[in-house]
């Protein structure tokens, strides 16, 4: 009843107000757009990932695979796919000492040692 008051509204001017407010809705009961009007070069943030269809997921899962065997079996493992492949052991790592055991600590380890050099 703040405003009311700030507005210079009494107790008895609220049921004129009400029945006026009433009166009007009966006139035209559509509502009203208070819709507002936006600037042409107005860009709308995205502040989650776009999502990926499931053809890209499966890309980059070869992707992350390919790099993974590569190192396995020794071959020439480029700077992306070396990059891909720490990522992929960081979330290992990280899943392992979530459940807590104890391979985890030696996977960490290993992690660190490979990221030393």
């Amino acid at each position: 009843f703040k405003q009311f008051i700030k507005q210079g509204l009494k107790a008895d001017d609220l049921e004129t107000m009400y029945a006026d407010c009433h009166a009007s809705i009966r006139k035209s009961p559509i509502k009203k757009s208070t819709a507002k009007v936006q600037p042409k070069d107005f860009v709308q943030k995205r502040y989650n990932p776009k999502k990926l269809t499931h053809s890209q997921r499966k890309a980059n899962l070869k992707v992350k695979k390919d790099a993974i065997l590569k190192e396995i079996r020794g071959d020439y493992v480029s700077e992306e796919e070396e990059e891909v492949v720490k990522v992929v052991k960081k979330k290992k790592v990280r899943q392992e000492k979530k459940k807590g055991t104890k391979k985890a600590t030696d996977d960490e380890k290993k992690a660190e040692e490979e990221e030393e050099k």
